[in-house]
């Protein structure tokens, strides 16, 4: 089967030009923010680190540093819900 050029034909030309420099652009700015320019940004959600061993957020923890490694103990006590 031949490959056909987009560059070349009727519905070709000039009209591609435009979205292969989109797609030159999208690799390096990435895809377009949405919304309005003029709306406050949405509050970013404060992310809480959890434990996977005792389910308690990692700043419960207690972090002891040795001069080879770091290892965290965790708290004595029932999860807080």
């Amino acid at each position: 089967m031949k490959r056909q050029d987009s560059t070349v034909g009727a519905a070709g030309g000039a009209a591609d030009r435009p979205s292969r420099f989109y797609r030159f652009l999208l690799s390096f700015m990435g895809p377009p923010q949405l919304g309005s320019l003029d709306a406050p940004p949405r509050p970013v959600p404060a992310r809480v680190d959890i434990c996977r061993s005792c389910g308690q957020p990692r700043d419960a923890h207690e972090l002891e540093r040795l001069a080879d490694r770091t290892a965290s103990r965790c708290p004595v006590g029932p999860a807080r819900s």
